[in-house]
C-alpha cells in the first residue's frame, strides 16, 4: 500500500500531474486489484458507513466495478487486474494488528450505544471503517464480473506490484503502464507510477507521478529513496520508531543523507529501546530483500524471483530501465524465511487462475490460522467455542480437513507442518494467562483418512450426463411459478431443467441403487482423467459432501442428507434455496440454530413484543431467514439494525467462508490427485460453479422483524391467531406496505417477504425430517414447532391484486380492494428501533446480497452452475393448453362432506354480499381519485413490476428444446405468502389459487376455473363458490 507520508508530499511539491484518460487509448493498463478494490470502498463515493453494523459484502460496489470497465471499454483500454496472493512472512504484525482490532472493537462497541440511546449520526461516524473488509472478502463476485465481461487478471504469488512489473518489461508488453500504490516506486527502475484513475467522472482522467522528478527534489539515489520508502513505513514495513512523527519523510531524509545508508541509520539507533523490543535491524533487511528479490510468475510457469526473470529480456530502452540485473549468486538463499517456504509451481498456476483463495495456502505456510474477531466484536460464549472448537481444531472441522487435502498431496514436510489456532480472545490476554497455543490436528489418523475418502469418488461423465437428462427439469414458466419441484416431477408437467449443484448430486444418490452408480468399481486400477468442467464440478461437490457426512461411505445419504433432499424437494425452483438450507443444517449439527439467548445476553434488534416464550419463537424466525441472501438494490442500506441478528451473522459468515475454503482444496486436491485433466483453460469456470459464491448480510432477518413488528403493533401488539380475524387482512397489507418504505434498497420487499416464509418452510420441513429419524434433539424439534404455530397465522394474506377476467365473460371488472388508508385500522406513526422498543430481545443474524426473486431479468437462473444460462429467443406456441394443478392431499381432519361444504359456502356467500356495496363503492371511488402518494421505486401492484418477457429469456438458456409460453398470454397472478389457511402444514397450498370449497389448488385462475366447470355436475359447492370468487 502508499508509502506513508509520501502522496501529501507530491501534492505539496506539485509532483502530481493529470491527463485526460484518452491518452491511454489502445494500450493495456495494468491495475493493482487490492489498490483499487480499496479506493473504492475506502472513497466516499462509494463507501458505505454501515457495513460494520449489517456484515456481508458491499452492496454498491460491483455496480461500481462494472461502470468502471464500460468507461475502460468506451475509451478502448484494456484492464489487467493483478491481485496480490500469500502474504509474505510479517512479524512485526502481531502487536500492531492486536491494538488496531481493539480500536475497531471498541468503536463498534461505542456505535451501538449511540444507536441504542437515539444519537443514528453519531453512531455511523463510528461503524464508518470498522468494518474489517479486505480484497480477499470481495474476489468471487470481482471474479464472475472479470469471467462474465472477459476481463483479464491473474494472482500473483505474493505482491502484486512485482508481478505487474515483471508484466511491463516482459519483451512482450503485457502492460504499458501500471496503476498501483506509491510502494511501487521501490523498486529499482520504476520511474512512472499512475496514482488514481477518476472513472467517474464526465471526462474520466488519470493522475500519475514520476520517480525521476522526486529523485531530483529529495536530491538523493535510487538506493537512498529505497531506504527511505521502508524507514517511513509501508504495508510491509512499521515505520523507524525515532522519526515516528508528522515530519517522519523530511526528517528520514535528513537521517539517510546524514548516514549515507539506510542499513547504516538503523545500526546508530539499535540500542534505542523501541527498535530493540522489535528488533527492527532485522526487520528492515527483511523487508529491503523482500523489494529487490520479490517473487513472481514467469511467462513459463515458474515462480522466481524478479530480477532472474528480467535477467533473460532485453529491456533496454524501456522507459522503466535499469542497469543492473542482479544474477543468481546474488539471490539470498533464505528467500523462504522472508516470504514462505515454496509450495510447487502447479499450486501457485492454480492460484494465479483464481481456483482457490490463498488463505488455506497461507495457513500452512505460516503455521498460523490467525482468527480475528467479528463485527459484534465476538463477545458471546458460544461463538468462541464456534469458531475454535467446530470450525478450526475439530479433527474433522472444515479447517484441518482442508489443510490435510493439501498436506496429503504435497511434498511430506507439509504433512508435518505444524499449524496452530491463533484466536484474539486468547492473544489479547496477558502473557502469563495465555493458554499454550494448540495445533489443528491436520495430520491426526483421523483427519488423513477423511481427507483419503475423496478418492472413492470418480464419477465420469457418462453417469453425470445421464444424471443431468433425468434430473433436469424444464417446466414452463407458469407452472413452474406456483409448483413445487416435486410436484412438478411428481404430475408430469416437466421437461429438463437443472445445474451441476446440491440438488443434483444428492438426487443422484438418493437411493441404493442410484448410489451404486457413483463408486468405483473393484479392482479397477486405472480410472479415466476427469475432462469436462461438469464432471469435474460434481466430483468436487460430491467429495465436500462425503468429507461434511452428508454422504456416508457407501454414497449413500446420511440423515443431513435425507433431510437436505427432500426439503429441496419443496422448494421452488427460482429461490434459491439451496446454499441457505446446507448452512442452516450445518448450523443445526453445530447447535447454533436456535432461538434461546447468547451467553443469557438479549441484544437491540431482537424481538419487540409478547411473552418470553413468543419472543423465542420470533428469535428463531428471524435467525432462520436471516441466512437466506436478500434482494437488494446496488445502493447502501438505510434501514434499520439489528446487533441481535450480527452476532449471528458471526455464524454464518466464518462458517461460509471455513465451506467455501474446503470445496475450492477439494477441486484443487482433485487435480494435484491427477483425478482430472491438470493442464486446462477453465479454472476460473470451475470456481465460479461451485457453492457459497458470496456471503449474506443481517437484511432478510431485519426484514422479517420489521414486517412481524408492525404486524404485531397493528394488531393491538399482541399476536396474532386468528388470520380471519378482524382487521386482521389490512394490517397486513399496511404492514407489507411499511416494509415497502422501510426497506429503500431492497427490490420488492414483499416478495422477498413471502420468499422469506418459504424458505422458513423448507427449513421445518428439513427438520421434521431430522426429527422422524431422531437425529435431532427434541428440545430444538420443540421449539421449531412452537415458533411454526406461532408463525402460522401472520403471514396468510395474498398479495392484492385486480383478478384477471374470465375470457367468457366481457363484462367482468376487477374488484379492487378497500384502501389501507380508509380501513378501520389506523396507520402507526414510522417505526423507530431504539432502545425503548427493542431493549428486551435476544440474539440472531442474517447475510450478504444476492438476487433471489423471480420478477427480476438478471441472474434469475443463475446460481453456482456449471453451465452458463444464456438469453434465448425462441418460438412460441400461441395457445398454449392450461391444466389443472393436481390436488394436495387434504388432512384426514377435515370433513369433506357435501353438505358441509355447502354450508361453508353459503356463510361465505353472506359475508360477500354484506360487503359488496362497500366493494362497489370502494371502485368507484378508485376510479374518480387519485392514488395515495409512495415513494419512488415502491409498487403497489405486482404487476407493474412484472416482465415475462425477461423472464422468460433468461429462465431457458438458448439450447434448450422446451416449449415456451407466450408472454402476452399469461396474466400477472396473485402470490400467497407461501402458506395457506389451515392450521396443518401438509395442506398448505401449492399455488396462488384455490377452491373455497373443498381447498384444492390450482397455479392460474384459469386452471380454477376448469376446475369449477369440471365439478359443477357432482359437486355444485365448487362450482358457486369459484363463481363467487371471481365476481
Amino acid at each position: 500500500m502508499p508509502i506513508k507520508h509520501l502522496e501529501n508530499y507530491l501534492s505539496e511539491r506539485k509532483h502530481l500531474h493529470t491527463l485526460p484518460l484518452s491518452v491511454l487509448s489502445d494500450s493495456r493498463l495494468g491495475i493493482d486489484a487490492a489498490y483499487y478494490l480499496q479506493t473504492l470502498y475506502d472513497n466516499s463515493p462509494t463507501r458505505e458507513p454501515l457495513l460494520a453494523a449489517t456484515g456481508g459484502p458491499p452492496l454498491a460496489l460491483m455496480n461500481r466495478i462494472e461502470s468502471d470497465l464500460r468507461t475502460l471499454e468506451k475509451l478502448r483500454i484494456k484492464p489487467v487486474f493483478v491481485f496480490p496472493g500469500l502474504v509474505p512472512n510479517k512479524r512485526w504484525r502481531n502487536h500492531h494488528h492486536n491494538a488496531d482490532q481493539a480500536d475497531a472493537c471498541r468503536d463498534r462497541r461505542e456505535a451501538w450505544q449511540k444507536y441504542e440511546s437515539g444519537q443514528e449520526d453519531a453512531a455511523t461516524r463510528l461503524f464508518d471503517g470498522r468494518s474489517g473488509i479486505t480484497h480477499w472478502d470481495l474476489w468471487r463476485p470481482v471474479f464472475r464480473i472479470f469471467r462474465n465481461r472477459s476481463v483479464e487478471f491473474m494472482v500473483a504469488p505474493y505482491v502484486a506490484w512485482a508481478q505487474l512489473i515483471y508484466l511491463q518489461r516482459h519483451p512482450k508488453s503485457y502492460v504499458h503502464a501500471i496503476y498501483g500504490p506509491t510502494d511501487t516506486l521501490l523498486y529499482p527502475g520504476v520511474d512512472r507510477l499512475i496514482t488514481s484513475l477518476d472513472l467517474a467522472a464526465t471526462a474520466p482522467t488519470f493522475t500519475y507521478t514520476s520517480k525521476k522528478a522526486i529523485l531530483n527534489d529529495l536530491g538523493v539515489p535510487e538506493d537512498h529513496f529505497l531506504d527511505i520508502g521502508i524507514l517511513v513505513g509501508f504495508d510491509h514495513c512499521q515505520p523507524f520508531p525515532p522519526t515516528m512523527h508528522e515530519q517522519a519523510l523530511k526528517a528520514t531524509v535528513d537521517m539517510v543523507k546524514f548516514y549515507k545508508s539506510g542499513h547504516a541509520a538503523v545500526s546508530a539507533f539499535a540500542d534505542h529501546p523501541a527498535v530493540k523490543s522489535i528488533q527492527y535491524p532485522d526487520l528492515y533487511a527483511r523487508t529491503r530483500s523482500m523489494i529487490k528479490y520479490s517473487l513472481i510468475l514467469s511467462a513459463e510457469g515458474i515462480v522466481q524471483p524478479l530480477p532472474l526473470a528480467l535477467s533473460g529480456t532485453s529491456p533496454h530502452g524501456h522507459a522503466n530501465h535499469h542497469p543492473h540485473h542482479p544474477t543468481a549468486a546474488d539471490i539470498p538463499s533464505d528467500l523462504h524465511e522472508i516470504f514462505t517456504h515454496r509450495f510447487p509451481d502447479e499450486v501457485y498456476y492454480y492460484l494465479s487462475r483464481g481456483l482457490l483463495c490463498p488463505q488455506p495456502l497461507v495457513w500452512l505456510a505460516s503455521g498460523h490460522i490467525t482468527e480475528h474477531p467479528p463485527l459484534d466484536n465476538g463477545e458471546t460464549i458460544e461463538y468462541k467455542r464456534f469458531v475454535k472448537e467446530v470450525i478450526t481444531e475439530g479433527q474433522t472441522g472444515p479447517r484441518a480437513t482442508a489443510l490435510a487435502l493439501i498436506s496429503s498431496v504435497a511434498h511430506p514436510f507439509w504433512a508435518n507442518r505444524k499449524v496452530a489456532g491463533v484466536f484474539w480472545f486468547e492473544s489479547s490476554a496477558p502473557p502469563a494467562n495465555q493458554p499454550q497455543l494448540k495445533f489443528v490436528q491436520h495430520n491426526s489418523a483421523s483427519t488423513v483418512q477423511l481427507a483419503e475418502r475423496v478418492a472413492g469418488w470418480h464419477v465420469p461423465y457418462g453417469v453425470v450426463e445421464e444424471e443431468l437428462r433425468r434430473q433436469n427439469v424444464r417446466v414452463s414458466l407458469r407452472k413452474v411459478r406456483n409448483m413445487t419441484l416435486a410436484d412438478c416431477l411428481a404430475f408430469g408437467y416437466v421437461e429438463q431443467w437443472s445445474t451441476i449443484d446440491f440438488a443434483l448430486t444428492l438426487g443422484a444418490t438418493a437411493t441404493e441403487k442410484q448410489a451404486a452408480r457413483t463408486k468405483v468399481k473393484a479392482g479397477q486400477n486405472s480410472l479415466p482423467v476427469l475432462d469436462k468442467k461438469d464432471e469435474i464440478v460434481a466430483n468436487v461437490i460430491w467429495r465436500f459432501l462425503e468429507l461434511r457426512g452428508f454422504l456416508l461411505k457407501s454414497h449413500e445419504h446420511s440423515s443431513l442428507a435425507r433431510a437436505m433432499h427432500s426439503a429441496i424437494r419443496q422448494a421452488r425452483l427460482n429461490d434459491k434455496f439451496q446454499d441457505p438450507l446446507y448452512l442452516f443444517l450445518e448450523l443445526v449439527r453445530a447447535g447454533v440454530m436456535h432461538g434461546n439467548l447468547w451467553s443469557g445476553r438479549a441484544f437491540s434488534g431482537g424481538p419487540s413484543f409478547g411473552t418470553d416464550d413468543e419472543k423465542s419463537c420470533m428469535l428463531l424466525v428471524m435467525r432462520t431467514l436471516s441466512i437466506v441472501p436478500l434482494n437488494f438494490k446496488p445502493v447502501p442500506w438505510s434501514a434499520p439494525l439489528s446487533r441481535e441478528l450480527l452476532v449471528f451473522n458471526s455464524f454464518v459468515r466464518s462458517l461460509t467462508r471455513a465451506l467455501r475454503t474446503l470445496l475450492e482444496v477439494t477441486a484443487l486436491n482433485m487435480l494435484l490427485r491427477s483425478d482430472a485433466r491438470r493442464a486446462r483453460e477453465d479454472l476460473l469456470d470451475v470456481s465460479v460453479s461451485l457453492p457459497f459464491q458470496t456471503e449474506v448480510n443481517t437484511g432478510f432477518g431485519v426484514l422479517a422483524k420489521v414486517y412481524l413488528d408492525a404486524l404485531t403493533h397493528l394488531n393491538n401488539q399482541q399476536r396474532v391467531r386468528d388470520p380471519n380475524g378482524e382487521g386482521v387482512r389490512e394490517a397486513k397489507m399496511m404492514a407489507l406496505e411499511i416494509c415497502e418504505e422501510t426497506f429503500p434498497g431492497v427490490k420488492s420487499p414483499k416478495l422477498e417477504v413471502e420468499r422469506g416464509f418459504r424458505f422458513w418452510d423448507v427449513a421445518l420441513t428439513a427438520m421434521r425430517q431430522l426429527h422422524s429419524e431422531g437425529a435431532v434433539l427434541p428440545e430444538l424439534i420443540d421449539q421449531f414447532e412452537a415458533a411454526e404455530a406461532w408463525l402460522g397465522p401472520m403471514p396468510n394474506v395474498p398479495l392484492l391484486l385486480p383478478q384477471p377476467c374470465s375470457p367468457h365473460n366481457s363484462s367482468c371488472s376487477p374488484i379492487i380492494p378497500k384502501s389501507s388508508s380508509s380501513s378501520s385500522v389506523p396507520l402507526p406513526p414510522p417505526i423507530h428501533y431504539s432502545p425503548s422498543v427493542v431493549s428486551s430481545s435476544a440474539s440472531g443474524s442474517s447475510s450478504s446480497s444476492a438476487p433471489a426473486s423471480i420478477l427480476q431479468d438478471e441472474g434469475l437462473c443463475e446460481s453456482y452452475c456449471s453451465s452458463d444460462v444464456d438469453e434465448v429467443e425462441e418460438e412460441v406456441e400461441d395457445e398454449p393448453l392450461e391444466l389443472p394443478s393436481p390436488h394436495r392431499p387434504r388432512d384426514p381432519g377435515l370433513d369433506d362432506t357435501y353438505g358441509v361444504r355447502m354450508k361453508r359456502v353459503r356463510a361465505w356467500r353472506d359475508t360477500v354480499l354484506e360487503k359488496e356495496s362497500t366493494l362497489l363503492s370502494t371502485v368507484l371511488l378508485a376510479r374518480t381519485t387519485p392514488t395515495r402518494k409512495r415513494k419512488p421505486g415502491s409498487s403497489s401492484s405486482r404487476s407493474s413490476t412484472y416482465d415475462d418477457t425477461d423472464i422468460v429469456r433468461s429462465l431457458f438458456p438458448s439450447d434448450s428444446r422446451v416449449l415456451l409460453i407466450d408472454s402476452s398470454q399469461i396474466a400477472p397472478t396473485p402470490h400467497k405468502l407461501a402458506r395457506s389457511a389451515t392450521t396443518s402444514r401438509s395442506a398448505r397450498s401449492l399455488g396462488a389459487h384455490s377452491c373455497p370449497a373443498c381447498d384444492a389448488d390450482f397455479a392460474s385462475p384459469q386452471s380454477l376455473r376448469l376446475h369449477a366447470r369440471a365439478s359443477a355436475s357432482a359437486n355444485d359447492a365448487c362450482r358457486i363458490a369459484v363463481e363467487y370468487g371471481f365476481e
